[in-house]
């Protein structure tokens, strides 16, 4: 699939694939998160885009790919669907280099400052065509799952845009989404004292446009395309009209 059209602009590369696959709970090659994770520093973006799960996942991968048994029951079963993980010592016997002990030190720091508010989506308004046959007592779900894929893969690829609305129709036996991106995003700040409880907001101005989304199921959904310019590359010409696409 390509994302082509993108008009954001990304503070830092995407999260790489072995990162992802990792995260996702695929078998992610060693290899390459040995050389992410231990050999290389890390992107000074990737860690804060993270949500706190995330970052204390990588920052234990560090010690995992090196053999370190833990005592969480999470990890353990984390870590344990990846067919590289043989844990054989502590993590208090490794020792490790200056570059992995910067990358600790960061995902350290962010996993500290996941806890800081996360930015907010405007309120959102699903359209369903009538093209879409699924039960209503199953759109909630259909909802959820689309929202929670198209979230996740904000988190992963460092974007910035919320999501407005959506529009969701049938065709070819799959269900395809066009979310209209807002052209700000949100973050609430912590109140400024005990005498005001009252939380206030900050804007912070984006890109806009909208974004492609394949749902292979109600509740399997993948990001096609987004950004502002051009969505129909690849797609069908009588589907664009559909999708309210030029």
């Amino acid at each position: 699939m390509c994302f082509c059209g993108a008009s954001y602009a990304y503070k830092g590369p995407p999260l790489p694939r072995a990162l992802r696959l990792l995260l996702s709970q695929q078998p992610a090659p060693y290899t390459s998160l040995k050389d992410i994770l231990i050999n290389n520093a890390l992107h000074s973006t990737w860690a804060p885009r993270l949500d706190r799960a995330d970052t204390r996942r990588l920052r234990n991968a560090i010690f995992a790919l090196q053999g370190a048994s833990f005592r969480s029951l999470d990890l353990q079963q984390f870590f344990a669907k990846q067919p590289w993980y043989r844990p054989y010592r502590s993590t208090q016997s490794i020792t490790l280099a200056a570059i992995a002990r910067e990358n600790l030190r960061q995902l350290a720091v962010a996993e500290q400052q996941s806890l800081l508010p996360r930015p907010l989506d405007p309120p959102l308004s699903f359209v369903w065509e009538t093209s879409v046959q699924i039960p209503f007592s199953q759109r909630a779900l259909c909802q959820r799952a689309l929202l929670h894929q198209a979230r996740q893969w904000r988190y992963h690829h460092l974007a910035y845009f919320a999501f407005e609305k959506v529009r969701v129709l049938s065709y070819r036996r799959y269900l395809w989404a066009v979310i209209d991106l807002s052209d700000h995003m949100v973050y609430p700040l912590p109140p400024q004292s005990p005498q005001s409880p009252m939380p206030s907001f900050h804007k912070i101005p984006v890109a806009g446009g909208k974004a492609l989304i394949l749902g292979r199921s109600c509740t399997r959904w993948k990001v096609i395309t987004y950004g502002k310019g051009s969505l129909t590359q690849g797609l069908p010409p009588d589907l664009r009209p559909k999708l309210g696409l030029p």
